[in-house]
């Protein structure tokens, strides 16, 4: 009797410790993600802040080889290559596609054949269309048309 009677009392003790372990659990995980849903609300609008500016360069090298350079200011929620393209006062044509957008002219200097519009950010030439490109405060885009 006594053996069952500890057998009984150590399953009630098991019991409570696991559900008074589950129960102080579930407070601080839901906070933990509360707290951490809230801080990244906070960044996400920090960082999408309406008329937040970034300032980025640009250079345009046209078939001649001649370069306009431009300092540009862009919104931080729109941050892409085609933003800074866009707010320089280069005449732009660009193009959509399946894969995103491209430039077709700027300044009139139409892509045609083995011709086009490349660009590189940083010096570092880009393969996806220009939409998509991020862009940071401080970069450099350059756009250039190149004949192969």
């Amino acid at each position: 009797m006594k053996r069952l009677f500890a057998c009984i009392a150590a399953c009630a003790l098991f019991a409570s410790l696991a559900l008074a372990g589950c129960g102080s659990n579930a407070p601080a995980s839901s906070s933990a993600a509360s707290t951490q849903g809230s801080s990244s609300a906070v960044a996400s609008q920090q960082a999408d802040q309406p008329g937040e500016l970034i300032e980025t360069k640009a250079t345009i090298t046209d078939a001649d080889g001649n370069t306009t350079s431009y300092t540009v200011q862009i919104p931080a929620a729109d941050a892409t290559a085609l933003a800074v393209l866009e707010a320089t006062d280069a005449e732009v044509t660009t193009e959509n596609s399946q894969y995103g957008t491209y430039i077709t002219a700027i300044n009139g200097i139409t892509a045609e054949g083995n011709s086009g519009w490349v660009y590189t950010v940083n010096g570092e030439q880009i393969m996806e269309a220009v939409d998509v490109c991020p862009v940071a405060a401080g970069d450099t885009v350059e756009f250039s048309f190149i004949t192969m």
